[in-house]
């Protein structure tokens, strides 16, 4: 066993959440080891033994693992890119960052009216959250009339 950024690197280590970003594990024999949730971004794993491994939900976006063991590892929600270098045949997991973030959060939609916002003078803002409470009333009063007309009985 050898130590990488303070973690015990061999068969069968627990690594789970660990933060191996930019990692050199060359070579390294982590057959039947946990790297559930690791930070593997940008780590060489080149020719490294993971077979029987447990990389769910590990980021290996920008990872090298040409020549890796993967056999029986288990990959599901492991997030990667375009960067990801796979071993020569071997078909990743479906699941893949543009693939996963392809359609944007509410947080993200609220971020970009934020910016929006701030870019905006006084009036501007004011017409633009006065447009925000139109729009709101506006929804409140189409499900007041469908929660109206079912209560009723029409709907």
């Amino acid at each position: 066993m050898r130590k990488v950024n303070g973690y015990e690197i061999g068969p069968g280590v627990n690594l789970t959440n660990a933060s191996l970003r930019g990692a050199n594990l060359e070579g390294v024999n982590l057959q039947g080891a946990s790297l559930r949730d690791a930070n593997l971004r940008d780590a060489y794993l080149t020719i490294a033994n993971l077979q029987g491994a447990n990389l769910t939900g590990a980021d290996l976006q920008g990872a090298r693992l040409r020549g890796a063991n993967l056999r029986d590892a288990d990959l599901s929600g492991a997030l990667w890119d375009s960067r990801t270098i796979w071993p020569d045949g071997y078909r990743p997991p479906k699941r893949e960052v543009e693939t996963a973030r392809s359609q944007p959060t509410e947080i993200d939609l609220l971020k970009q009216q934020v910016s929006e916002l701030k870019k905006m003078n006084a009036a501007q803002q004011n017409q633009f959250t006065q447009q925000q409470k139109q729009r709101s009333l506006y929804a409140l009063c189409i499900m007041g009339i469908i929660v109206g007309t079912k209560l009723s009985g029409y709907w």
